[in-house]
């Protein structure tokens, strides 16, 4: 998927943000909360940016010229756990990262009404957190001077528009983007609990395949990378699929990874990739295996996930797990494949 589930990248950003703050000793009496709302310091352009996803989501509640762009993920804990919700424009859902659920459009309607009437695109980039109150030496700060905890995420893609909202505990709160967290994931709770389940990878792939589950269930990242971080010929390449969405991202020869080119992949295509994942071994793959540079393997089905990682390991050699090695070798062709033909048809 095109925000990925279990890494939130974007939060670990706004943590590592804070915990420099602390690192560093700051006394400069900077808010419990870190407002970075447009309107309120920001240049013209992000006040334009928000401007324009503010009246993106006012047309959208009617308008479904763009819900194909639409790409919600709601995350929020308490005291009974987490709830998050993840929900494409076409109405696939993903509930508690474990079940795949259908929004109809009037349902996928309402939680555009509530991103406008809550005024959604104003909201700051973070609330919350604080500083340590009778501040230490500067050796004695790093860290654990600033537990921090998301309390509430709320990430949207839409129309071109990239817009986090995150609620950090202790520090300021807001009370609107926490309600507004909770609306929507109440709007899909329902829906989300009698959604269809995966038992394990090999039934996720399988029914993706199938078309029993939505390509947006499936995650695949693929990375190649020359041994010692150069690439005289431009074999290595980072590919991600996520929410159909194929990806690929070139190293040049000095090992940078250059601008990324996209393809979207059809619903056959996606179950297709399904069935070539699924038909090797995947599951019983070691973790390790052999590769004379670095390949990292990940592939997800809602909460199901497979990582390997194939290198010049001590002990390991190409004929140590000879079978499991061709099974990988397999998988590995199919994505480069992909790879290519994203780099060929994409843009």
């Amino acid at each position: 998927m095109q925000m990925n589930k279990t890494s939130y990248n974007a939060i670990a950003v706004l943590m590592a943000f804070l915990l420099i703050g602390c690192a560093t000793g700051s006394d400069s009496g900077s808010p419990s909360a870190v407002k970075t709302t447009a309107g309120t310091g920001h240049d013209s352009a992000e006040q334009d940016a928000a401007e324009s996803l503010r009246e993106a989501l006012h047309e959208a509640v009617t308008d479904r010229s763009q819900w194909d762009s639409l790409h919600l993920l709601v995350r929020c804990t308490g005291d009974e756990g987490t709830r998050s919700a993840e929900v494409y424009g076409n109405g696939v859902g993903i509930w508690n990262d474990r079940r795949q659920f259908t929004l109809t459009p009037a349902e996928v309607s309402s939680l555009i009404e509530m991103l406008d009437e809550a005024d959604y695109a104003s909201f700051a980039d973070v609330y919350g957190g604080s500083k340590p109150s009778d501040p230490q030496p500067r050796k004695e700060k790093f860290g654990p001077c600033c537990p921090l905890q998301v309390v509430c995420n709320v990430e949207l893609l839409f129309a071109g528009a990239t817009k986090r909202a995150a609620q950090i505990g202790k520090g300021e709160q807001s009370a609107e983007l926490k309600q507004l967290a909770e609306d929507l994931l109440d709007a899909c709770e329902k829906p989300g609990q009698a959604g269809t389940v995966a038992v394990d990878l090999a039934d996720g792939l399988e029914k993706v395949a199938g078309g029993v589950l939505a390509p947006e269930t499936l995650s695949v990242m693929l990375h190649r990378k020359a041994e010692q971080g150069t690439d005289a010929d431009n074999s290595g390449f980072l590919l991600r699929v996520s929410g159909g969405l194929a990806t690929s991202r070139r190293y040049d020869a000095a090992g940078r990874l250059l601008d990324p080119v996209s393809l979207m992949l059809g619903p056959a295509e996606v179950a297709t990739l399904a069935r070539e994942l699924r038909e090797p071994r995947l599951a019983e793959l070691p973790l390790n295996l052999f590769a004379q540079d670095y390949k990292d393997l990940s592939i997800e089905v809602l909460n199901h996930r497979k990582s390997i990682q194939a290198r010049r390991f001590d002990g390991i050699t190409a004929t140590t797990h000879a079978d499991d090695q061709a099974e990988f070798e397999q998988i590995y062709n199919s994505l480069l494949e992909l790879h290519l033909r994203v780099l060929s048809a994409g843009d």
